[in-house]
């Protein structure tokens, strides 16, 4: 099911953010006598200084993210984001520095390999540790996109602004259709006909930038797990 899917991502996300910043904190906490060794995780990870130069980072990353073979260790983190990226990357690293202690984000992007790939980000903040190489934790999950997610870059928070302007009827079938009822269930509880229900989805899918049905249950998933949207399972 697309709900389980999708929540599956998310907790595996999650526990390997969780597992980085054990293994970095454990670092901190020991003697410091052997370097940080980051090629143990299978993502992508980086770190930053003070002032957002590179101070190390893992193969992974490496591999995935740059498009030569040269490490940019003290160099500017700028140096090697991608064009699409930098404005994320300056006001990101920019907000950990005011005082954020955690920021997570998605982004698309193209993998050295030519492959287009969803990314989860999750930036950490190290500066309570008051070592100034160490100030900027990066871990990137990248998730290949199948050709036909290639056209999925919609603005959540555009959608979600455009969600809470439907109709409360509209509602209705968005979380009844995500909820797996099939069309004749969803008619019979709106007292309505097939074909206006068929119409309604059809009038929601346009608005939202969708193509597909299943599509709903993916949305209100991100907008559930963003925060933005209860539990709709259990909305009566």
């Amino acid at each position: 099911m697309w709900r389980d899917k999708i929540r599956e991502g998310y907790h595996q996300f999650s526990a390997t953010v969780e597992a980085v910043e054990h293994s970095i904190v454990h670092w901190f906490e020991g003697d410091r006598s052997t370097p940080l060794d980051l090629n143990e995780f299978t993502v992508p990870v980086i770190i930053k200084s003070k002032n957002r130069t590179i101070t190390c980072l893992n193969a992974s990353y490496r591999d995935f993210f740059l498009h030569c073979d040269e490490l940019p260790l003290g160099k500017s983190s700028d140096a090697i984001v991608d064009e699409s990226s930098i404005d994320l990357s300056r006001q990101s690293d920019a907000l950990l520095q005011q005082g954020f202690l955690k920021i997570q984000f998605e982004y698309f992007t193209t993998g050295r390999n030519g492959i287009r790939y969803l990314v989860r980000a999750n930036k950490t903040s190290l500066a309570n540790f008051s070592y100034e190489p160490f100030w900027i934790l990066l871990i990137a999950v990248p998730t290949r996109l199948d050709a036909e997610d290639f056209d999925l870059k919609y603005d959540i928070a555009k959608q979600f602004l455009i969600y809470k302007q439907l109709e409360a009827t509209q509602k209705r079938i968005c979380i009844l259709s995500a909820l797996g009822e099939t069309t004749r269930a969803i008619a019979q509880q709106l007292g309505v006909s097939t074909k206006t229900v068929e119409k309604y989805r059809q009038r929601i899918l346009d608005e939202l930038g969708l193509d597909r049905t299943v599509e709903i249950v993916r949305l209100l998933v991100r907008f559930e797990e963003r925060g933005l949207l209860r539990d709709f399972s259990k909305v009566d």
